[in-house]
């Protein structure tokens, strides 16, 4: 076994042990060409698996040779040592700082703009490795693999599980990472970039709730963590988390960048409202949405999608009688100082054919009206002739979300004002979609989520952000100082 103080390779004289297991090593060394400071990772040939230990180190130490990026510490050497046992060596820079786990360890809490920020850093090292070519996969990502260091930036370290895809094509496996920080799917061999993402999830809810992931996991694989959160943490970011520890592979961020577009994105819309008595809002170029409000009154109309077929007839109607209306009068000019008979002629020539038309219309309406009674019906029954609409009412502190077809309710949802914590956007993955995500609830625990824009009438991304705003402007609004 290596001791304090020995030199390997006549270069690197041990200093401090790091770390220690049977068959690996992990020491603080001084490179005597260079006088600096580096980490040495030994392996010792031997005990489970030795072939596939050492597989693991061996692809470690060619997948760094290869990494140049300031957040991940640059490969030096790598080495054997034959002495009665087979050690082999890999020498990294090293980072002065404390891991997230020390951190954790020594009672540290974390803010949520501390969260964020570390999140946003470890996801721009993930978009370097994910978009290599092959993409480098880390699969152990936790809060002992990462550093802060000293001058207070983020470090991605120890790359023992990292799978290069281009080895990843055969029909063997190995299992790595550590329970409560990996998916499902990983597991199973079938490691992804969004792998990576789940296990960035599951360590920035560690920060958050103090908490390891593995005693958060339920039955259903997710991971149960609202009730453990600060109440301060903005809605969003909850959510927003969510989707990056979501058990399904397929309802999670499929890569690092969408997940830091996620995260990064702004909704916060320029306009003033708050000081107007009661208004009619005008909503986004081409929108059909409907706000009404007064300080104490905020009423929402989402129409239904069918309506714009409705219109389009209207529209066609219109327009066939500007042109009847055109051609009567380009006649009636055309005759104007004619005789009498021929005036009549034309006028009886333009009444029959009115005649002729409104009877073809008749009967291609009656010819259609058994096959259209039952498009209807079955339109009713789906999103198509959903409406939508919002209720809230200061006076009892209530607000609804109302959700019609044909006039009729079939789903009603209330909430308490008082207790609304944030109004965000959310993404329906499955159906691709946006819509406005009310979260409200008495504390963290009990919150609830409504949300609205993702059923019949879809919102686009403009009316959902617009929509946010309103509701968040009358929501600030004070109607004692309203004289209301």
């Amino acid at each position: 076994m290596p001791e304090l103080g020995e030199i390997l390779q006549e270069r690197y004289q041990l200093q401090q042990q790091l770390s220690d297991n049977p068959v690996r090593e992990t020491w603080l060394a001084v490179d005597l060409t260079t006088e600096e400071l580096v980490v040495v990772k030994l392996l010792l040939f031997g005990g489970q698996n030795p072939w596939q230990n050492l597989k693991l180190f061996e692809r470690e130490a060619k997948v760094l040779q290869n990494l140049q990026h300031p957040a991940i510490p640059r490969y030096r050497d790598y080495f054997a040592i034959d002495d009665q046992k087979l050690w082999s060596g890999l020498v990294q820079d090293y980072i002065p700082g404390s891991s997230l786990l020390e951190l954790l360890s020594r009672g540290r809490k974390f803010t949520e703009e501390e969260v964020r920020s570390l999140a946003v850093s470890l996801l721009n090292i993930l978009i370097y490795l994910h978009e290599l070519n092959p993409p480098v996969l880390h699969r152990d990502i936790k809060p002992s693999n990462i550093i802060f260091g000293e001058n207070e930036q983020v470090y991605l370290v120890d790359f023992g599980a990292v799978q290069d895809r281009s080895f990843s094509d055969g029909k063997s496996f190995t299992v790595v990472g550590t329970y409560g920080y990996t998916p499902l799917e990983q597991f199973a061999g079938q490691t992804v970039p969004a792998s990576d993402l789940y296990a960035l999830g599951a360590t920035l809810i560690h920060l958050l709730t103090g908490t390891q992931p593995a005693e958060l996991l339920k039955q259903n694989l997710r991971l149960e963590f609202r009730a453990r959160l600060n109440a301060n943490l903005s809605a969003y970011f909850v959510q927003w988390l969510e989707l990056l520890v979501e058990p399904q592979l397929d309802q999670r961020f499929t890569s690092a960048r969408q997940a830091i577009a996620a995260l990064e994105k702004k909704y916060a819309l320029p306009g003033d409202t708050k000081t107007r008595d009661t208004s009619t809002i005008l909503p986004p170029d081409n929108s059909q949405i409907l706000v009404n409000y007064t300080a104490k009154k905020l009423e929402i109309c989402l129409p239904e999608p069918g309506i714009r077929i409705l219109e389009f007839g209207k529209q066609l109607i219109e327009k066939c009688i500007q042109a009847a209306e055109g051609a009567i009068s380009a006649i009636q000019n055309s005759t104007h100082g004619s005789d009498l008979s021929s005036r009549i002629f034309v006028y009886a020539i333009v009444g029959i054919g009115t005649v002729t038309f409104l009877s073809l219309t008749l009967n291609l309406a009656i010819g259609i009206l058994p096959f259209l009674v039952p498009v209807v019906i079955g339109a009713s029954l789906t999103d198509y002739f959903e409406r939508t609409y919002l209720y809230f009412d200061r006076t009892t502190d209530t607000f609804t979300i109302a959700q019609k077809r044909l006039g009729l309710t079939y789903r009603n949802a209330i909430g308490i004002i008082s207790e609304i914590q944030e109004i965000s956007l959310f993404y329906d993955r499955r159906k691709l979609v946006i819509g406005v995500m009310i979260t409200a609830g008495p504390k963290p625990g009990e919150y609830q989520q409504y949300s609205f824009g993702n059923l019949g009438r879809k919102l686009t991304e403009e009316e959902s952000l617009w929509l946010v705003q309103q509701i968040k402007d009358w929501l600030e609004i004070n109607p004692d100082k309203q004289g209301i």
